[in-house]
């Protein structure tokens, strides 16, 4: 299933790519803030669920990418690879900061992301528990009940 983009597909290398990378960023942060305002009204599971999962996609900038896996470590892992082929440089994820995209391991970009989750839905959850999220329908369930308290 290839999910819509914001047209930004192009691969390229060096400060090209990581302007390019910077710029799609903030267009994704800005996408992914009005997903998380959804969010917060949606009170069916399933709207929501499909809420997490597109703010995961645009905060790990593989909304042009098809056919996604489920698990947050892959996607992670997917995201890592595609930055990293996208700016042709290694380095340069640190130029990118400490964000969901620019993180360089599948481990701090998912602790990321689900902070970044957290604070724009304004809630608290069990820090054991969202470290047991294994999927995205793991974490739109810890996130969809403390949303619900």
């Amino acid at each position: 299933m290839v999910r819509p983009g914001v047209g930004h597909g192009a691969h390229f290398s060096g400060q090209e790519g990581l302007m390019d990378i910077r710029e799609r960023i903030k267009v994704n942060e800005a996408q992914s803030s009005m997903v998380a305002e959804q969010l917060r009204g949606t009170s069916d599971f399933s709207a929501f669920r499909a809420g997490v999962e597109r703010y995961i996609i645009l905060r790990f900038l593989l909304d042009d990418e098809p056919d996604l896996p489920q698990s947050l470590d892959s996607l992670a892992k997917r995201s890592i690879a595609l930055t990293l082929e996208r700016t042709g440089n290694p380095a340069s994820l640190s130029d990118l900061g400490i964000n969901c995209a620019g993180a360089s391991s599948a481990l701090t970009k998912r602790i990321l992301v689900i902070i970044a989750l957290r604070k724009a839905l304004g809630v608290d959850i069990d820090p054991e528990q969202a470290a047991a999220a294994a999927t995205v329908d793991d974490l739109a369930v810890i996130l969809y009940n403390a949303v619900r308290r």
